[in-house]
């Protein structure tokens, strides 16, 4: 597993990621998010406003047609939570209509909900809706990854940006590259920082 706390530079300004219990914190905005899954770092950054929200990975599972899920929310981001994502239909694609119920702590259990994903024009970028009883109470982006899909999601309002980020060793130097998506974009960006001491 690769060790992303610690400060990294773009060569205009330094960032630092240090992990918070279960989760981590990453500055590249005041309120962000982010959990390790491998040698990925998941991260998401939200408006300052924004009351509820999350990171996710949705890894495939048996028939490739159900999903697990790993997340971490704003409100309890001290503890990681599950999830399973069943579609309903027999398509291999990831985009379709899903049940999903998350799991958290002992006792808790979220309700069903409905979620609809759908494939942007980027063939690695999806959105995704969450509704209960008929209304939409989340909506998320999906970045596409090594056979798993990061997801950032908020209320229905909420802009937010995903990150996945990984260590490489290039000329003898640890550079953290980072795949990241900004807010309603249909592209990919990308960075490279350099551990910075």
């Amino acid at each position: 597993m690769s060790d992303f706390c610690g400060n990294w530079s773009d060569g205009k300004r330094i960032y630092s990621i240090e992990k918070i219990k279960e989760t981590y914190s990453c500055s590249f905005s005041e309120k962000n998010i982010g959990i390790t899954i491998g040698n990925y770092l998941i991260s998401a950054q939200f408006d300052l406003n924004t009351e509820s929200g999350g990171i996710g990975v949705y890894a495939p599972i048996g028939n490739g047609k159900s999903y697990y899920a790993l997340y971490a929310s704003l409100s309890t981001r001290d503890e990681l939570g599950s999830g399973i994502i069943i579609k309903r239909d027999k398509s291999n694609l990831f985009a379709g209509e899903y049940k999903v119920r998350y799991f958290k702590f002992a006792d808790w259990e979220s309700p069903v909900f409905n979620v609809n994903i759908t494939q942007t024009d980027n063939i690695n970028i999806y959105t995704g809706t969450w509704a209960t009883n008929g209304n939409i109470v989340y909506h998320g982006i999906f970045l596409a990854f090594n056979d798993k899909y990061a997801v950032a999601y908020g209320n229905p309002n909420d802009t937010f940006d995903i990150r996945v980020l990984t260590i490489n060793i290039e000329n003898g130097k640890e550079v953290l590259y980072s795949r990241y998506v900004k807010g309603n974009s249909a592209d990919i960006c990308e960075r490279k920082l350099f551990r910075s001491f």
